[in-house]
């Protein structure tokens, strides 16, 4: 800002953004909406949905240290229904020498309703019926 001329500043931001594309690199490790995996829902009416990241995951690091980042993926211990579209169902972490820098919510990709007696006596006669064919 306190530079003797225009040419000095655009002269030192040049070397200040090539330092920045040299040395520093986006990492994605995925985008909204991918599956990370599945998890088991207990008394619900389907057995096992998708979970998906909530968020981008990507991380603005030194090149130097891309390869340094761990993901760890970690589920809630008991998914019990009723589940909405869109409730957390776990985390990803992304630690860099012992230290989470980043953190994503992991989200259920479907609604699953609670198993009740009409939904159970609708699946009976669903595979009676599919048997019979």
């Amino acid at each position: 800002m306190h530079s003797p001329s225009s040419d000095t500043r655009f002269a030192e931001a040049q070397k200040l953004l090539n330092y920045g594309f040299s040395n520093f690199t986006n990492i994605s490790f995925g985008h909204q909406g991918d599956t990370v995996g599945t998890v088991t829902v207990n008394k619900g009416v389907k057995n096992v949905i998708n979970a998906v990241l909530q968020e981008d995951a990507s991380l603005f690091i030194q090149k130097s240290k891309s390869s340094q980042v761990v993901q760890n993926i970690t589920f809630n211990e008991k998914i019990n229904a009723p589940i909405n579209q869109g409730d957390v169902i776990g985390t990803a972490t992304y630690s860099l020498d012992d230290q989470v820098v980043k953190s994503v919510n992991i989200v259920a990709d479907e609604t699953v309703k609670k198993l009740n007696l009409i939904n159970m006596t609708t699946n009976l006669y669903d595979t009676w019926f599919n048997l019979v064919r």
